[in-house]
């Protein structure tokens, strides 16, 4: 599983780089952690964030159909009744 360091969300951390469980994490740079007590610690770490790899099930937003507009219940007013 691929990490990424980001630092903490809320506060102002000028750190370029982290070494955490025997793995170097430079910022904003995906590291692959196959250990996996690092990797249930680093799940539930605010200054890490997972790197979901595509798989042949995710879809592109663009590929997306809308929803279909919701029909309208009740009776058609008069004069647009079936042609």
């Amino acid at each position: 599983m691929k990490f990424i360091f980001r630092s903490h969300p809320t506060e102002r951390d000028d750190r370029g780089e982290i070494t955490a469980f025997g793995v170097h994490f430079p910022r904003n740079v995906a590291v692959e952690v196959t250990d996996e007590h690092a990797i249930r610690k680093l799940l539930n770490n605010t200054h890490f964030e997972v790197v979901h790899e595509a798989s042949d099930f995710d879809i592109a937003e663009d590929e997306i159909d809308p929803a279909p507009a919701p029909k309208k219940r009740g009776r058609k007013p008069k004069g647009q009744g079936a042609d």
